[in-house]
C-alpha cells in the first residue's frame, strides 16, 4: 500500500491549481485518474467554488450521500443538487485555500479511498471531515461524509 499523499494548493488557487497539486495521488499510487478526479473535484466543488451542481454531477445516477453526524441521506443527482444546495445556503465564511488540504488514504478495496479534509477560513476556524467514497466508473456510488456543522 502507498502512502497518503497530502494536498495543500497556493494561495488563490483555481481549480487547476487544486487538479495540478493533486498529481503527486496519481504517480505511484493506484488511485488513478478515475478515483483521484472524483475527490479533486469534490473537494473544489464542494468547499471552494460551493457548485451543488457540479458536486451532484460526480455521482452515478442513483449515488448516495450520507452525512450520519448531522444527520443527513441523500440519494440520486436530484436530490444531492437540493440538499447540498441547502447546505450550501448557511454562511460559513471565506475558505483559506492556502491553509487548507486534503491528505487521500487507499484501502483494500480498490474502489474505496478515505479523504481527511482540513477547510480553515480566512479569520479564523476550521472545519474538520472525514470522507469515505466508493467509485465506480469514475462517478461517486457513495460518499459518507462525516462532519459536524459549525
Amino acid at each position: 500500500m502507498q502512502p497518503e499523499v497530502e494536498v495543500r494548493p497556493e494561495p488563490g488557487s483555481s481549480e487547476l491549481a487544486w487538479a495540478a497539486a493533486g498529481r503527486g495521488i496519481c504517480g505511484n499510487s493506484r488511485l488513478g485518474a478515475s478515483l483521484n478526479g472524483p475527490i479533486r473535484k469534490y473537494v473544489y466543488a464542494g468547499a471552494i467554488s460551493r457548485d451543488p451542481d457540479a458536486v451532484a454531477e460526480l455521482f452515478a445516477e442513483d449515488g448516495v450521500l450520507e452525512a450520519p453526524l448531522v444527520p443527513l441521506r441523500l440519494v440520486g443527482r436530484e436530490a444531492i443538487r437540493g440538499g447540498v444546495g441547502q447546505l450550501q445556503r448557511e454562511p460559513s465564511g471565506v475558505i483559506d485555500v492556502g491553509r487548507s488540504g486534503y491528505v487521500l488514504h487507499e484501502t483494500g478495496d480498490p474502489g474505496v479511498f478515505v479523504a481527511e479534509i482540513d477547510t480553515v477560513f480566512e479569520g479564523g476556524g476550521t472545519i474538520s471531515l472525514v470522507q469515505i467514497f466508493r467509485v465506480r466508473d469514475g462517478l461517486i456510488t457513495l460518499l459518507r461524509d462525516y462532519f459536524r456543522a459549525p
